[in-house]
C-alpha cells in the first residue's frame, strides 16, 4: 500500500530474532514462577517423551497456560505449547 497524506505515521520493526532453544538446565525458575505451584520442567519432560499419562497424573490439567514459566525460562523452552499438546494427546488416551 502506498503512503498517502492520510497516514499519521509509519511503524518500522526490526526483523524477528530467532531464539535458540537449549536443553532444560534445571534452574527451577519455572517452578518459582508458576502461580499454581506445578513442576513445569517435569511436565515438559514427561510430555516431550510421550508419557502423557504420567503428565496427567502430575496435574498437567491444572495448568492454566498463563506462560509465566515460559517467560522466565533461560533455555527458551516452548513450555506452554508442550503443555497444550500434552493435554490434547492425554485426553485422547
Amino acid at each position: 500500500t502506498p503512503l498517502t497524506k492520510g497516514f499519521s505515521g509509519l511503524l518500522a520493526l526490526p526483523p524477528k530474532k530467532k531464539v535458540k532453544r537449549t536443553a532444560c538446565i534445571n534452574c527451577g525458575r519455572c517452578v518459582a514462577a508458576c502461580p499454581i505451584g506445578l513442576m513445569p520442567a517435569q511436565l515438559y519432560r514427561l510430555v516431550d517423551h510421550g508419557e502423557y499419562e504420567g503428565a496427567m497424573n502430575n496435574s498437567l490439567m491444572d495448568c492454566k497456560e498463563c506462560g509465566s514459566c515460559a517467560f522466565v525460562c533461560p533455555a527458551h523452552l516452548p513450555l506452554v505449547h508442550m503443555f497444550k499438546t500434552g493435554k490434547k494427546l492425554g485426553r485422547k488416551k
